[in-house]
């Protein structure tokens, strides 16, 4: 594979393209070394990719629609104008999700500040939804099991809904034999959802931790999201909207674009 990096200037003038045509859509220029570029994040009309299209389609495998307004989420991945950054604003958008912690707050936080505030707001609110890389899922599973996952009391496990959450945790996890919570002790997730290059070699152990088989995505910060598992955990399905783009004739795009 050939690594294509076009100078930032070039970066720049596609950029104010994009935001000529769509100037409200997101579009930004991610950092390169020294004085070149090496990713774009696109404007919608560049690189459209509707999700919600794929989740809520009855004629796809994707209808078992779990989610309700209000749900929370917490996303261990990097923050914006990385693609799963874009991701969050735009699971904002589409979705009346809770994140945890809050985008616009956990956007200014350092990745590992942002996971100890979004557990510790999780252990209160609930966590339904969880993005993050399958190494971060291990690892977090892994601390819990060793016990560094262990909570320390403070004045902040008096309130009854974290009480609640611990004391119920610490029976699951002693009815099931353990010593030692883990985070399915903690949490009933409604969705789990990784990408990786190692998510096949974890899939199993982070089932075992979480309690739940991920959800597993490919997807880059130049090219958007590119293919999914459906709810049958069967392999990859490449979306079809932004897949094989150099085969379509220029023409065609732009009235897709003017049309959709």
């Amino acid at each position: 594979m050939v690594e294509l990096i076009l100078p930032r200037a070039l970066y720049a003038e596609i950029i104010a393209h994009a935001r000529e045509d769509a100037p409200e859509e997101v579009c930004g220029l991610l950092a390169g070394r020294g004085s070149l570029a090496t990713g774009l994040v696109r404007a919608r009309n560049v690189a459209p990719n509707r999700l919600i299209d794929y989740i809520v389609d009855d004629q796809t495998l994707l209808q078992q629609f779990a989610f309700e307004e209000r749900d929370t989420m917490l996303m261990a991945l990097a923050p914006f104008p990385y693609i799963s950054g874009a991701m969050g604003r735009g699971f904002q958008t589409e979705f009346n999700f809770v994140f945890l912690p809050p985008l616009e707050a956990a956007e200014q936080m350092e990745f590992s500040e942002r996971v100890q505030e979004g557990f510790r707001l999780g252990l209160k609110y609930g966590i339904d939804v969880f993005d993050g890389a399958a190494g971060v899922l291990l690892r977090i599973g892994e601390q819990f099991a060793k016990g560094s996952g262990s909570l320390k009391l403070s004045a902040f496990f008096l309130h009854p809904q974290v009480l609640w959450r611990v004391l119920r945790g610490l029976i699951r996890s002693r009815l099931a034999g353990r010593n030692y919570l883990l985070p399915r002790d903690l949490w009933q997730l409604k969705c789990l959802a990784t990408g990786g290059t190692d998510v096949a070699i974890f899939r199993k152990q982070i089932e075992e931790y979480w309690g739940r088989s991920a959800i597993e995505g490919y997807a880059c910060t130049e090219g958007g999201v590119i293919a999914a598992q459906l709810w049958n955990y069967k392999g990859l399905t490449f979306f079809p909207d932004c897949n094989f783009l150099e085969f379509i004739p220029e023409e065609d795009a732009i009235r897709s674009r003017a049309d959709p």
